[in-house]
C-alpha cells in the first residue's frame, strides 16, 4: 500500500497569540476529518506577543504535527520566498 501524501500548511505569523490555537485547531479538525497527513509550519517573526511560546505548546498538544521556525525580526513575507536575480 503506496504512504499518503502529507499535506504542508505554513502559517507566517507576527502577533497572532490569540489566533493561532483556532486556525490550528481548525486544521487539525479538517486534516483529521478527511483522512489526511498533514504539518503546520508556524513561521513567526519575533512577535513581541510571544507568538511563539504558544506555538510551543501546540507542539505539545499535536505531537509530530506542528513545526515552529523561529526568525529574527519583522522580516515579512517578502524574505519567506525565493528570489531569481533581476526578479
Amino acid at each position: 500500500m503506496a504512504p499518503k501524501n502529507k499535506y504542508p500548511v505554513i502559517l507566517p505569523t507576527y502577533n497572532e497569540r490569540k489566533n493561532l490555537p483556532i486556525i490550528v485547531s481548525l486544521l487539525n479538525d479538517s486534516f483529521t476529518k478527511n483522512g489526511f497527513e498533514y504539518e503546520i509550519v508556524i513561521v513567526d517573526d519575533s512577535s513581541p506577543d510571544n507568538t511563539a511560546e504558544v506555538a510551543k505548546q501546540l507542539q505539545k498538544a499535536f505531537p509530530g504535527r506542528i513545526i515552529l521556525k523561529q526568525r529574527t525580526g519583522k522580516l515579512g513575507l517578502g524574505t519567506g520566498r525565493s528570489r531569481r536575480d533581476g526578479a
